[in-house]
């Protein structure tokens, strides 16, 4: 069930993951002093095969009678297959593969708004409360 939603939102994330590797790969090569990464880039997408996990679902109250709000802390450990192109101006095209990483954090997600007949629900968002935690697990240089 976990991953037929994944596969829904997969859109989403892909430009939520987008942004947030490559912020974290721009603060990386910042601090090691290596600027110039003028594009990065995520030919490959896949989230693998196992779902995450929710903890500590909380309903909160929104103050409104057409939307609720979900907040969870979510834990992902997979296995995920992620392709991450970096160009830079003075090196050819780099393709880094992620293939296991973690991911945790608190998760709010917003339904609104609330609909008499089915689906019930007009749209859904969600988004992080605070920056994730990411640890890559495995990094590998793939060919062009």
């Amino acid at each position: 069930m976990w991953n037929t939603g994944v596969v829904v939102v997969q859109g989403v994330l892909n430009e939520s993951l987008r942004a947030d590797v490559e912020r974290l790969i721009q603060e990386e090569l910042s601090n090691a002093g290596l600027e110039g990464a003028v594009e990065i880039t995520l030919p490959t997408l896949q989230l693998g095969t196992i779902a995450p996990k929710f903890k500590d679902m909380q309903v909160l109250d929104a103050g409104a009678d057409d939307e609720v709000k979900l907040r969870t802390t979510v834990e992902f450990i997979g296995d995920p297959a992620i392709v991450v192109a970096i160009q830079s101006k003075v090196t050819p095209r780099l393709l880094v593969r992620l293939t296991h990483f973690q991911l945790s954090g608190n998760l709010q997600f917003t339904l609104a708004p609330l609909l008499p007949q089915a689906p019930f629900v007009g749209a859904f968002s969600m988004l992080f409360m605070d920056t994730p935690s990411v640890r890559c697990v495995s990094l590998t240089r793939t060919l062009p």
